[in-house]
């Protein structure tokens, strides 16, 4: 196999029609027919001519992805990105993330709050209280639901994937307080402010209404970014 020096893998960086080339440890693939590494970006995330060692360890997938394209080489050192090994859980965390608290806990807060959204949407078109009452208490579970949904993602990103700080999980910390924060202030100004049997009209709620309904967008962008994750290709 052919030995390839840092200096010619970092040439692999797909621009201007040069190859897309990665190495795992030192062995280096080809990557330049794949739509996913299209310009030598993989995900916004991953940049062509590095090692991707440690960035592996965090993927969702193994190297057997890697393995369906053409290895060219060796490089004939170390590249710089060196391999490391993600941080192992010990005691009660490794034994809840072992039972993957994240994928569980995170169904409460996503799923009702698009029902709670819809039941509230009802309640508008159909003039009906019992729609309005079903999503609010609906929305008190998603709120309730949303701090263990987002400390189990945190145990999750911290030891399966290496706690590496990329665009994507950043974008889906964001998207997690905003969800919080979204049903923190509805529930504030629905029991808060417009008490629990207080008037279905006024500024305050149509700020209520305007809250719960900007669940949806927030929701379809977290589980968007989840799919991502879980799901790359």
């Amino acid at each position: 196999m052919a030995e390839i020096d840092p200096g010619q893998l970092e040439q692999g960086d797909g621009r201007e029609g040069r190859r897309v080339l990665v190495s795992v440890g030192r062995k280096v693939y080809d990557l330049s027919k794949s739509a996913l590494w299209a310009g030598g970006e993989h995900m916004h995330s991953h940049r062509a001519g590095r090692d991707l060692s440690l960035a592996l360890q965090a993927a969702p997938h193994g190297p057997e992805v890697l393995e369906r394209f053409p290895a060219v080489g060796e490089v004939a050192a170390p590249a710089e990105a060196s391999p490391a090994v993600l941080p192992r859980p010990t005691g009660l965390v490794a034994a809840v993330l072992a039972r993957h608290p994240h994928p569980v806990a995170v169904h409460f807060p996503i799923a009702l709050g698009i029902v709670a959204a819809a039941f509230l949407a009802a309640s508008l078109v159909l003039d009906r209280r019992v729609f309005e009452s079903a999503a609010l208490l609906n929305l008190v579970v998603a709120a309730l639901g949303a701090p263990p949904a987002i400390a189990a993602g945190l145990l999750s990103w911290r030891f399966n994937y290496g706690g590496i700080w990329t665009p994507i999980f950043f974008r889906k910390a964001v998207l997690s307080c905003l969800l919080l924060c979204l049903s923190v202030a509805a529930l504030a100004v629905r029991l808060g402010v417009i008490g629990w049997h207080g008037t279905t009209s006024g500024p305050w709620w149509w700020s209520y209404v305007a809250l719960v309904l900007a669940h949806v967008p927030v929701v379809m962008g977290l589980g968007y970014l989840g799919g991502k994750i879980t799901f790359p290709r």
